[in-house]
């Protein structure tokens, strides 16, 4: 009855994976399951790369996917290792790391996670001076202002009330103000951007399933690749000049929903 019970424990049919997190560049190598096609990642890996928990000591990457509709988690037998893009920044991991050491895709300021204020005095060997004064709450609001020697001056301020958004403003000395916020509700994403006297900038996707749909002023853009799958294909449209271009791709390289295909 015990060797039964051990037989049942111990998990048979492991594999060496290599978990890639495509979005943070970081990895890890796991002792992963593979059962009747199924592969199984060990639920304490993915919560220390990727920031994830799940009750389940084991996890499918369709539970992973439904947990997380808009990554993308791509399993390669062949090459043993799992890809996860994650380019909205849904996962935990994935907004750490766009907050505290390096801008967003999407143009979020790295806001550092503590309160102060901040400045900094900066002079070059032809006498010419800028000078920054800032302050820092929380991480979720950043307002800074620099001037030069010659009265020329900008300012700048960022917030994030919550995950899912984001508010920027800037302005300065002869240019004009502009706003731009995004937000974030599940498989769905909008960004938009204004200024004075010109038109008002939107742009958004919605994914389902394999299916990205993204959309902006200058053009939009169907992109599809299948579960398991190395092919992606992409359609986009342009709407100033009526122009079409399809993209078929293969490998491992992700292809961007967010950028019309190259033709030339």
């Amino acid at each position: 009855m015990i060797l039964l019970v051990l037989a049942l424990l111990v998990p048979r049919d492991t594999v060496l994976v290599e978990i890639y997190a495509v979005t943070t560049n970081t990895r890890v190598v796991v002792e992963a399951l593979a059962q009747d096609g199924t592969l199984l990642l060990p639920a304490q890996a993915l919560h220390e790369l990727l920031g994830v928990a799940f009750p389940s000591p084991w996890i499918s990457l369709d539970q992973l996917r439904q947990a997380y509709p808009t990554i993308t988690a791509r399993w390669s037998p062949e090459m043993a290792r799992v890809d996860v893009f994650d380019d909205l920044g849904v996962l935990p991991a994935t907004r750490q790391f766009r907050e505290t050491t390096r801008a967003s895709a999407f143009a979020a300021m790295a806001l550092p996670a503590y309160s102060g204020p901040f400045g900094s005095v900066a002079v070059d060997d032809q006498r010419r001076a800028l000078a920054e004064v800032g302050y820092l709450y929380k991480g979720r609001l950043s307002v800074q202002g620099r001037a030069n020697d010659h009265g020329v001056g900008q300012w700048f301020v960022s917030a994030v009330p919550f995950p899912r958004l984001f508010l920027n403003a800037s302005g300065g000395s002869g240019l004009p103000p502009q706003v731009s916020g995004r937000v974030q509700a599940g498989p769905v994403w909008i960004s938009s951007s204004w200024t004075p006297q010109g038109p008002l900038d939107v742009a958004g996707l919605v994914r389902l399933g394999p299916v990205q749909a993204f959309s902006s002023r200058q053009f939009g853009v169907l992109t599809v690749t299948p579960p398991a799958s190395h092919v992606t294909l992409q359609v986009a449209r342009r709407w100033a000049d009526g122009r079409t271009a399809a993209r078929l791709s293969f490998g491992p390289s992700y292809a961007a929903p967010f950028s019309y295909p190259l033709t030339r």
